[in-house]
């Protein structure tokens, strides 16, 4: 996300909170996890200024 900020914009760009979980099973670990992005003073001030939801799943297999 690109945005121009004016002189009088606020500075804050938002706040960020991440849960993961991992669990280990044989030869793999497999890691879950769900953030929310809550936009600050400048991406309201600037823009669209939506709460974001996101999700990750990874696998990573070893030998």
């Amino acid at each position: 996300m690109l945005r121009v900020a004016d002189e009088g914009a606020p500075k804050h760009v938002g706040n960020e909170a991440e849960t993961v979980l991992g669990w280990r099973t044989g030869h793999s670990v497999v890691s879950a996890s769900y953030s929310i992005f809550v936009p600050g003073g400048f991406v309201r001030a600037t823009g669209a200024a939506r709460t974001i939801h996101m999700i990750g799943l990874e696998m990573l297999f070893s030998r």
